[in-house]
């Protein structure tokens, strides 16, 4: 007999995906071990009663890609075993947005109670903000630590246009509801990038003294799930360039350094928003993972 937390995963599936349409593709590892067990499944059931078999005190993470592989180019066994990752070339379609309210922890790798509800009350404004932009409503999940708000998508194809339009997206919402000490967000670009298998503990890190792991978990999930047009994300999206111009006429810290920034660095910045890994994070902070000058 199914389990309560079984029955959850399994309407976790039928939430997120189309039962016998669509591919999912899971990854798991235990904490003492760093093979990392992988498998395409395509029957709901089994993979609910497997995970909440599997997910015990002994494993780090369980982890799914919210969009859809394709069968065409994965091998569905129905079974976890040591294997590779889903490859961006290997997804069906946009068939989510995730957006991550990632919390703060202030006390190791574990937010505490307090610190959750700060960046809830970010989350919540989020959802209001999207809402008056035209999204329609969430499934709204719990991470762990932190909270993820999936919009479906008209299952937009994968291709260099709809990566940008995400991109774009992210770029807006990570400056615009960041919280210092409290929360950044995140929006998942990369199609193929996992996340938390909802109803499965949150065991990365070090779990302080006297603290517990958070499970992650459904939170609600509107009736009917209803996609967000793709013309609303690119009112969106057409946000970012004045974000851009306003990043120009920062003038604090050292007049100097600063000075140095504008007369040399600015276009770099601007020229290095496409090499791949380019980031912002925070107000005004500008991490390029890639050399602005050489790409390579």
């Amino acid at each position: 007999m199914a389990t309560q937390r079984a029955k959850e995963l399994y309407r976790t599936l039928k939430l997120l995906f189309t039962e016998a349409e669509h591919v999912v593709c899971v990854r798991t590892k235990l904490k003492d071990s760093e093979d990392v067990m992988s498998g395409y499944f395509d029957n709901f059931k089994r993979l609910a009663l497997l995970i909440d078999d599997w997910d015990d005190s002994t494993v780090e993470f369980t982890y799914i890609c919210t969009n859809p592989a394709n069968p065409e180019t994965v091998t569905v066994t129905n079974e976890l075993a040591k294997g590779q990752s889903l490859k961006g070339s290997g997804v069906l379609y946009r068939h989510n947005l995730l957006i991550d309210v990632d919390t703060i922890k202030h006390h190791g790798d574990v937010a505490t109670a307090e610190e959750k509800q700060a960046s809830a009350e970010v989350r919540d404004r989020v959802i209001d903000y999207l809402r008056g932009q035209g999204f329609s409503d969430p499934i709204v999940c719990t991470s762990g630590n932190g909270w993820h708000l999936i919009y479906r998508l008209p299952d937009l194809p994968i291709n260099k246009d709809t990566e940008e339009l995400v991109e774009r997206v992210q770029r807006y919402l990570k400056q615009a509801f960041y919280v210092e000490g409290v929360c950044k967000l995140d929006v998942f670009k990369d199609p193929n990038r996992m996340t938390r298998f909802y109803g499965t503990h949150n065991r990365k890190g070090v779990c302080p003294d006297g603290m517990e792991y958070w499970q992650s978990g459904l939170v609600s999930a509107p009736k009917p799930i209803e996609s967000t047009p793709v013309e609303i994300l690119r009112k969106v999206a057409e946000l970012v360039p004045g974000w851009v111009e306003r990043k120009r006429s920062v003038k604090t810290g050292d007049s100097k350094i600063e000075g140095w920034m504008v007369e040399e660095c600015l276009q770099a910045f601007k020229d290095a928003e496409k090499i791949e890994g380019y980031e912002e994070a925070g107000n005004d902070l500008w991490n390029l993972y890639s050399c602005p000058w050489e790409e390579d």
